[in-house]
């Protein structure tokens, strides 16, 4: 490259001017980065000409070359606003434009990458570092430097501080930034307020209460297709900015009630049609206004459940009637609309003889759906979801709750309704949670349906883990074992729960209680466990669980060593136990013996090569425990991870059940490891004499006694933290991703005895 061009401000003649010109043109003075392209004059030096200068440079150049000129002029300003972030110099010369240019071309360079990150903010990065998958796939951008004095940071430490800022960012953007009163002015409120009262006002002089539920509905009361689709996108709205409870009660008890006459008006209508006639335009017709009918009651539902669902609501609003007809609604065109669409088991037979029961039905199952059709499925989605909602904040009746329990239970064997099933999986773990006498029934219909699985390829796993596998695949595991692993870390209750303060009295000792909900999620484990590997045993007719089982434990060994799925842990422990004593208990039959033996060869292989394979990244503990408060290293891991679980609820709530499981396991290890140094304590004076020997046993157990009070106070602190206070006290949430927290879950792991409890079983 030559040298370059020295700007003297009104002391060039034209004549010098138009041989800078020509220089320009004949690249001899070209800049590598410069604005003008390929062809023409640096703008830093256009930029530093006098006036009249310019004018006659602008007329001696070619038509093209004076259009760019003016455009560049046009665009000055805003280059200069662009720029003003980075450059710290007021005057900004062609050297550092040139130099930012080849930085922008050259990804490698860690110096531009320091200096574009802080320009842009999380605005560019989004598009490489947002999702987690991408950490390795978009490594090679970034490649070290030779020139760099000091060393680099390294691939992972700049993609988890860019996934900070972006969560940054984004929980700044959920900042609500209007009061109540001004989200009251907005079009939305005003609007639905003004069509409540409309409708209100049109029915004013029915009377509700002399209508039985065998009599027809007056047309009156049906509300039209439009109003009521518009009711349920409004009222989700006005869910959503929390001020549903600023509507007076009485004006919504009075819409609950019309809408339920208008779930009512759908709700036992079927719409399966004679196929033969599909070519009828009558026969089109009936199919068209049955489907309007039946998606006008799925909007009614909505709005129903967007009012109940809401934040602070009155009492007044949770009306058993229309609580009960959602559930009817829901529940009959799930099994009359939607399963036989979707899962071809679930058609009738059109010559009669009730259910196809052939699974090689489903491969002749058409995928493709209607519209209408598909539109009615997402809607009773939504509607399983809120129902899910409606069950943490009203207690409904035993009989509800057998209806809800069954509805959700019932859509884990049906195929191709993925969506549905993670909705119930919400819904089903909400009942099992709240309502400790459906249990047994829930798992006891769960055993009774499990030879309904499916077993195909094509549709055995559909519930994405946020791991992947080591070729950077994503990984999947049933529907079922998702279920299954958070009922029973649903089962965890803390002391200070809004469910645990109504159950128990304040006076009862909070230790016990921690301690005896970990085994009651221990028990509910081993029961399911139990069950399960039985029907193992001789083939049961034409229905055999061992592929089924075989498919539940490949799951676990999935799911094992995930923040979100601690139950794995203490299933994989209570089943290596049940293995071997189903095997090694000669009066077994010989099939579950074998089975049970095979099983066990199964995990102990896998969680063995799992171990070899594994690397513990000590530099991320290390940098985990550096931003850590504290100095126990179990406890400030604990705290970071707990910090991890706890911010990420707000976009998955499962992760709730999965902090208070791992709360209770903790403080369920610490009280274990004390009692077993007290037990060995006592057996030790009764065996030994005062001596050297025994002062020390007794300092040590005295040191583990002490150990063991200080992580129960530490983890009765959480507990007492309410989730406002949390926010606020949280001070490591940022220095964890998903990944730093596997490597907690992992490393914390290594320290219980799960983790060489299979090693035993390889060395025999």
């Amino acid at each position: 490259m030559g040298p370059k061009p020295v700007v003297v401000l009104k002391k060039l003649s034209i004549d010098q001017v138009q041989r800078i010109i020509r220089h320009s043109k004949s690249g001899k003075n070209r800049l590598s980065s410069g604005k003008s392209g390929k062809r023409g004059m640096d703008p830093a030096v256009l930029k530093e000409l006098p006036p009249e200068l310019l004018a006659e440079i602008e007329s001696t150049m070619p038509l093209c070359e004076r259009v760019k000129m003016n455009k560049r002029k046009r665009s000055t300003v805003n280059e200069k606003t662009k720029y003003a972030e980075v450059s710290s110099d007021e005057d900004f010369d062609a050297n550092g434009e040139a130099a930012r240019k080849r930085h922008r071309r050259d990804k490698g360079d860690k110096a531009w990458e320091s200096e574009e990150r802080e320009r842009r903010g999380s605005g560019e990065h989004r598009k490489s570092w947002g999702h987690r998958d991408n950490r390795r796939s978009s490594g090679s951008r970034y490649r070290d430097s030779s020139s760099d004095e000091s060393p680099p940071p390294s691939m992972s430490e700049v993609a988890r501080k860019l996934k900070m800022k972006e969560k940054q960012k984004k929980r700044k953007a959920y900042e609500p930034k209007l009061t109540q009163e001004e989200l009251m002015d907005s079009s939305t409120f005003k609007r639905f307020l003004t069509s409540i009262d409309n409708i209100l006002e049109n029915l004013e002089d029915v009377d509700f209460t002399t209508m039985a539920d065998d009599d027809e509905i007056p047309q009156e009361l049906l509300l039209g297709k439009h109003q009521l689709n518009e009711l349920g996108s409004e009222s989700a709205k006005i869910k959503a900015m929390g001020i549903s409870s600023r509507i007076p009660s009485d004006k919504l008890v009075k819409l609950l009630n019309i809408l339920e006459k208008n779930i009512q008006d759908g709700s036992k209508i079927t719409t399966m049609m004679n196929h033969e006639l599909d070519a009828e335009d009558e026969e089109r017709l009936r199919r068209d206004l049955i489907m309007e009918r039946v998606t006008k009651s799925a909007d009614a539902c909505l709005t129903a459940l967007n009012i109940m669902t809401s934040a602070r609501m009155p009492k007044a609003v949770y009306i058993e009637d229309v609580i009960e007809r959602v559930l009817q609604y829901t529940k009959f065109h799930l099994q009359n609309t939607l399963y036989p669409q979707y899962d071809a088991v679930y058609r009738l037979d059109p010559h009669g003889g009730g259910l196809l029961s052939s699974r090689a039905k489903r491969a002749k199952c058409s995928i493709h759906k209607q519209r209408v059709i598909v539109m009615l499925y997402n809607k009773v989605c939504y509607i399983v979801s809120n129902i899910s909602e409606l069950l943490e904040i009203q207690l409904l009746t035993d009989t509800t709750i057998l209806q809800v329990s069954s509805m959700g239970i019932t859509s884990f064997f049906v195929e191709n309704v993925s969506e549905l099933q993670l909705c119930a999986i919400k819904l089903v773990t909400a009942v099992f949670s709240r309502y400790e006498k459906h249990r047994q029934l829930i798992l006891e219909e769960i055993f009774t349906s499990l030879a309904r699985l499916p077993t195909s390829k094509r549709s055995l796993r559909n519930f994405r883990l946020n791991s992947s596998d080591r070729d950077g695949e994503p990984m999947y595991i049933q529907m079922v074992t998702a279920l299954v692993l958070q009922l029973i870390q649903c089962v965890v209750h803390l002391p200070f729960d809004k469910d645990t303060l109504d159950e128990y009295d304040s006076k009862v000792d909070q230790d016990l209680l921690i301690t005896n909900s970990y085994e009651t999620a221990m028990r509910t484990a081993q029961n399911f466990l139990s069950v399960f590997l039985k029907k193992c045993g001789s083939k049961q007719g034409e229905e055999d669980y061992r592929p089924l089982f075989e498919n539940f434990v490949q799951d676990l060994l999935s799911t094992v060593n995930k923040p979100e799925w601690p139950a794995a842990e203490l299933l994989l422990s209570l089943l290596s136990r049940l293995l071997v004593h189903q095997f090694s208990n000669k009066q077994t039959e010989m099939a579950l013996r074998v089975a049970s033996l095979d099983y066990l060869g199964t995990a102990a292989a896998r969680l063995r090569k799992d171990g070899v394979t594994s690397k513990m990244d000590q530099r991320s503990i290390d940098r985990i425990l550096q931003e850590t408060p504290g100095n126990d290293e179990t406890q400030q891991l604990q705290k970071a991870l707990l910090d991890y679980l706890e911010e990420n609820a707000e976009t998955d709530a499962s992760l709730v059940f999965a902090r208070k499981f791992y709360i209770a396991q903790w403080f369920r290890d610490a009280t274990t490891e004390a009692e077993k140094s007290i037990r060995n304590q006592n057996q030790k004076d009764e065996d030994s004499s005062d001596g050297p020997h025994h002062a020390k046993d007794v300092e040590s157990t005295g040191e583990i006694m002490q150990r063991a009070e200080k992580r129960k106070k530490f983890l009765r602190n959480i507990i007492k933290t309410t989730p406002a206070q949390f926010t606020t006290l949280k001070m490591n949430s940022d220095t964890v991703d998903y990944e730093d927290s596997c490597l907690i879950v992992h490393y914390l792991a290594s320290m219980r005895p799960f983790a060489q409890s299979f090693d035993i079983y390889l060395t025999q």
